[in-house]
Formats: C-alpha cells, sequence, structure tokens
C-alpha cells in the first residue's frame, strides 16, 4: 500500500503537530532533537487503521533513522485484517518496520514513541485524527469525518476540563 507524508496533504496541521521530540541522556540513541513525520496509506478501499513514521535526527535532516508502524487497534482488527499478496499486515501496537532500512538506533527510537504515546494519549488521538484527514482527502470520508469529529470534540473536552 502506498504510504503519502500527511504534510503533503494538511501541511498547515502538519506544521502545527508534527512532534519534535529531545532526547537527553537515552543510553540507546544520541542526544538531540527527532523529528517524527506520520504517513498515511492514500488507498481510498483500505481501511488500516495504521500509520508508517519516519524518523529524522533534526542534526542530519534528510537522513530516516527508523520506519516505524503504529497500529491503534486491538491484535484481532488486525489478524481480521485482508490485504493483497504484496502488502504487510500492520499489527497493533508499535513495531519497527521490517521491510525498511533501519539504523542501529531503531530500537531505541521505537522505545522513545511507545513512551511518548503512553504517556501523551492525545497523541494517539492526533495520528488518528490524521489518518481519517488522508482518508477522507482520497474519498473514504463519511466513516472517517464522523470519526474525526467525535475525536476532536473529546479532544477539545479535555483541554477545557
Amino acid at each position: 500500500m502506498p504510504f503519502t507524508p500527511f504534510a503533503d496533504i494538511c501541511p498547515q496541521i502538519a506544521r502545527r503537530e508534527t512532534r519534535d521530540l529531545e532526547i537527553v541522556g537515552n543510553p540507546k540513541i544520541p542526544d538531540g532533537t527527532y523529528t517524527f513525520y506520520d504517513n498515511y496509506c492514500d488507498n481510498p478501499y483500505c481501511d488500516c487503521k495504521c500509520v508508517v513514521v519516519e524518523v529524522e535526527a533534526q542534526s542530519s535532516p534528510a537522513n530516516i533513522l527508523t520506519v516505524l508502524t503504529y497500529g491503534w487497534e486491538t491484535p484481532d482488527f488486525y489478524t481480521e485484517l485482508v490485504l493483497d499478496d504484496e502488502h504487510t499486515t500492520p499489527e497493533s501496537g508499535i513495531e519497527v518496520n521490517a521491510d525498511s532500512k533501519q539504523s542501529k538506533y531503531a530500537e531505541g527510537l521505537r522505545d522513545i514513541l511507545e513512551e511518548y504515546i503512553a504517556n501523551n494519549p492525545d497523541y494517539a488521538l492526533v495520528l488518528q485524527n490524521h489518518y481519517d484527514a488522508v482518508k477522507a482527502t482520497v474519498g473514504m470520508g463519511a466513516v472517517q469525518n464522523k470519526r474525526f469529529l467525535q475525536r476532536r470534540r473529546k479532544l477539545k473536552k479535555k483541554q477545557k476540563g
């Protein structure tokens, strides 16, 4: 399945919501600021509910250190997901993408993203909203727009409360 950078579809939102994380003192990766770019399946007939995250060090832009996948649904959802023979079925949770070239920092960066989502559950909703925005753009709109609005209301209630 082809994946498209969220920034290509919604550049203004991506500028606000792309994560730059400053990492200091982690024994698995060098100190520095890392950017986590989210990419989504642009097949209008696929509802895989996952994101592919490319991570770059700001000290070395355009050098992808790892490619991660994040599936937010239950393991049963992905077990039942049927894709054609050309595509790897995503998994629940955060994984290092076995189909991509990885640096020696891949596992450490996976751990960073997993910890960040665990400590910032609203970020999981942000990624799901990005997924829905991409799917709405490519023609799978009604279902995603409904989910997007529900999550947006939930985020706004949390911010007010």
